[in-house]
């Protein structure tokens, strides 16, 4: 995808003939992290960012400048449209041409129900994919139910997986923590036309697993009777707090094929050990070998870990298959933006390092900083909400899951996690989850059951099309520590 992450590029109007062409390139979301001041997982690099975060993540060019390609479908007119080739977070980022001045701001439009604060104006309209020429069934597929057999934690273990009514994380958490009765931050629309120039939510795609393309975060519920490895760390940012530790690993377990390789690991305990740059693990115990790594509570607030370059969980805002299958999910979503903020600007407390962006809690550290002189980035772990009711959400001509997402939105909001990609990114789970243990890929089942288009044979997550996203989207007050 990326949100796992390669793009796509859906159709747009070209001049009075409704030529349509779907583009795809391949994943680089490069997702960069911590500082050498204060060492974090560094996570998707990006190409157009990658000097800030030079100093923390000394990464070949090879994997500075991952392979671009881009391929070219013509639709039903026989128009042949060009598209603008550009790197992808881990996900297939919907790719909209990119406004050179952004829209201004107009004047605010009725009063919304909670929670409401003022719009913009919207974008202009963008259409949706109509390749291939199947219609996408608005209505739910059944939610597989998750069996709970397992002896890890809450019942988890093997090939026993959480279900859609389960979340990680304490009721404190900032992510499970709702958008009601917060204060829009005084910047707001500057800050959404900013992130929304750069691109519209980009879509997520299927059959990404084990492949590449993969930038999520695969994650296993460790049994007791599971081999035991020994962490050990490798890049020399200082001492990571989980070397030495030793925990047990699922067999089968392995890490993302991306270039940032993350992996986590539940223990019965509950403990949610995160993992970026991480190794197989040998067969049957031994040492277990990553770059860096972190630990947090899976009952706690999902911060201070050493995964991603906010320090957030590996599983704080992962939107899941068995969420989208039951049409809802209960808890704020995982964002991940081009490049965050250099300067301490935003207020709040916001903190910045050398070597990276700028970061405000909940997030403990920066990403990669956008270029000086670019004004109203957000910093990173910036919260972003959609100022949508229920009803408006119900009445939009979207399908179910979309839905479901635009809910989790205007509920709980979102936190900018990494940085990386062509602009503005949720993050859908890993599906390595699955496929690692045998089980087959939810999110092709769920794509399939649902008539979503496809491209190259992988389901498309269309998340742009259908919602005034300048019009609704919104930057909130942060949480209080």
């Amino acid at each position: 995808m990326r949100t796992r992450f390669s793009s796509i590029c859906f159709p747009a109007a070209i001049g009075a003939i409704a030529a349509l062409a779907l583009v795809l390139t391949p994943a680089s979301l490069g997702l960069a992290s911590a500082a050498a001041a204060k060492p974090r997982a560094s996570h998707r690099s990006q190409v157009a960012c990658s000097a800030a975060g030079a100093t923390r993540r000394q990464r070949s060019s090879a994997q500075r400048a991952r392979t671009q390609r881009c391929l070219k479908v013509i639709a039903t007119r026989a128009l042949h449209s060009k598209r603008k080739k550009w790197k992808s977070t881990p996900s297939v980022a919907k790719t909209p041409p990119t406004p050179t001045t952004p829209p201004t701001p107009t004047s605010a439009p009725p009063t919304i129900e909670s929670p409401s604060t003022s719009p913009t104006s919207m974008p202009p309209t963008i259409e949706s994919p109509t390749t291939p020429p199947t219609t996408e069934s608005t209505t739910t597929p059944s939610p597989t139910s998750s069996p709970g057999t397992g002896t890890g934690w809450d019942g988890f273990g093997g090939s026993s997986l959480p279900g859609a009514d389960w979340r990680p994380y304490a009721s404190i958490s900032p992510f499970n923590q709702s958008t009601e009765g917060v204060a829009v931050d005084p910047n707001s629309a500057a800050i959404v036309q900013k992130v929304l120039s750069w691109s519209l939510p980009g879509n997520q795609a299927s059959g990404e697993a084990e492949t590449s393309e993969d930038w999520g975060h695969p994650t296993f519920y460790a049994e007791p009777g599971d081999p035991i490895y020994t962490l050990h760390a490798t890049e020399p940012w200082g001492n990571d707090p989980l070397n030495g530790m030793s925990i047990p690993i699922p067999p089968g377990a392995r890490p993302s094929r991306s270039t940032d390789a993350h992996m986590t690991v539940v223990t019965s305990e509950g403990w949610e050990y995160d993992f970026w740059g991480a190794q197989v693990p040998p067969p049957g115990g031994g040492t277990f070998t990553f770059g860096w790594g972190g630990r947090t509570r899976i009952d706690g607030n999902g911060l201070g870990s050493g995964g991603t370059a906010s320090g957030f969980g590996n599983l704080a805002g992962m939107i899941r298959a068995p969420e989208l299958a039951a049409g809802h999910i209960d808890h704020a979503l995982f964002i991940v933006l081009k490049c965050t903020a250099q300067g301490t600007s935003f207020g709040y407390g916001t903190t910045t390092h050398v070597g990276t962006s700028s970061y405000v809690y909940p997030a403990d550290d920066g990403g990669t900083a956008c270029p000086e002189g670019e004004t109203n980035a957000p910093p990173l772990g910036t919260r972003f909400m959609l100022a949508m009711s229920d009803a408006q959400i119900q009445a939009l001509a979207v399908p179910t899951w979309k839905k479901a997402i635009l809910t989790a939105l205007a509920h709980y909001g979102g936190y900018a996690g990494d940085t990386g990609g062509p602009g503005f990114e949720f993050m859908f789970e890993s599906s390595t989850t699955y496929t690692a243990l045998g089980l087959p890929e939810p999110l092709v089942e769920f794509g399939q059951a649902s008539n979503l288009p496809t491209w190259e044979g992988k389901y498309v997550f269309n998340i742009a099309s259908g919602v005034e996203w300048e019009k609704y989207l919104r930057v909130l007050v942060p949480p209080s520590q």
